[in-house]
């Protein structure tokens, strides 16, 4: 912050002209309008010049959103965005902010902690997948990106009169982008996209959603957070999956685009009728559905057609049937 009267402001009209500049570059769609009208309130917020309190603010900005957009209220990129500051406001509202090189990195890790079981149980409401490794993409990825390739990238542009100089931005724009893009590949490889079982999804959402907020409540010592902690994490090892009743029959259909694939239950027997298809990458939505390892009594596979028997392979690979029927062949 200047330190003369004259100057005070313009650190914040600098940074809401690069806020609405980037979004205008990036063509004010969705995603941009919405970080960029909360940037500028939380600018507002941050100046204290006659501004509203973080919670006003955090209001303020999801009004203006969907004044300008109203079908925002139906994406989950709206909701995921403010939920996240509104878990930041309330892990912050309150705390001194930090000073120097190591106060910064521990409210950086501090940050990524209480964010990660909060956001990673708003995605699985969502998307009914989780990213194990969505913490370290948001701990280093994302600063790296954002702060570090997105002005590489800008500098360039604005230095293409200059090749020499552009050149230069661009070549350090490349070998970061590599080194992200080996360091996510490697981030995957170890720990991949897990989708849990449908009976999963809502009694682990609300236990990671738990978790998060008893870190980010105030008021309580370290002693009720860590046992909290453990009996959530024990309650959450003593969920079992439903069984059905006798004589009940349980019918899925995923959606699975152009093709079928339905999955029937009962107490004592599961059968797959069709397995999806198979697209000309190989791409097979079946493979996405569950964990390895998963046990068929049975597969009916109506005929040949790739919407129908495309996903034969992910099923030999990662699982294990009793039986298959099609036309011509049952075995």
């Amino acid at each position: 912050m200047p330190r003369r009267w004259r100057m005070v402001t313009w650190p914040w009209w600098s940074a809401a002209g690069a806020a609405v500049g980037y979004a205008w570059l990036a063509g004010l769609e969705p995603p941009a309008m919405r970080a960029m009208i909360m940037t500028l309130v939380g600018l507002w917020v941050a100046s204290g010049r006659h501004a509203p309190g973080p919670w006003q603010g955090w209001w303020l900005a999801l009004a203006i959103v969907l004044l300008i957009d109203p079908l925002a209220l139906w994406r989950p990129g709206l909701w995921l965005s403010f939920i996240a500051v509104g878990l930041l406001i309330l892990a912050w509202q309150g705390r001194p902010r930090p000073h120097g090189a190591g106060a910064w990195l521990r409210a950086l890790l501090r940050t990524q902690c209480v964010l990660a079981p909060l956001m990673a149980a708003a995605v699985l409401i969502a998307f009914d997948r989780l990213a194990p490794v969505a913490p370290l993409v948001n701990l280093v990825a994302v600063p790296l990106v954002g702060s570090v390739m997105v002005p590489l990238g800008l500098t360039g542009w604005l230095l293409a009169w200059w090749p020499p100089l552009a050149e230069i931005c661009w070549i350090l724009f490349g070998w970061l982008a590599q080194g992200v893009h080996e360091l996510l590949s490697a981030a995957v490889n170890v720990a991949p996209l897990w989708q849990p079982a449908p009976w999963q999804t809502l009694p682990l959402a609300l236990l990671l959603a738990f978790l998060a907020l008893l870190w980010v409540l105030p008021g309580l010592s370290m002693a009720p957070r860590w046992v909290g902690s453990a009996m959530l994490t024990l309650l959450g090892m003593a969920v079992v999956p439903p069984s059905l009743p006798e004589g009940r029959l349980s019918v899925r259909l995923y959606d699975v685009g152009q093709g079928q694939l339905i999955e029937l239950r009962t107490s004592r027997h599961r059968l797959l009728y069709d397995t999806g298809p198979r697209f000309g990458s190989g791409f097979m939505p079946l493979s996405t559905l569950w964990p390895a390892g998963q046990h068929f009594d049975g597969v009916i596979v109506s005929h040949a057609d790739t919407d129908h028997a495309g996903g034969i392979d992910a099923l030999r690979h990662d699982h294990a049937v009793a039986r298959w029927w099609s036309p011509g062949s049952n075995r």
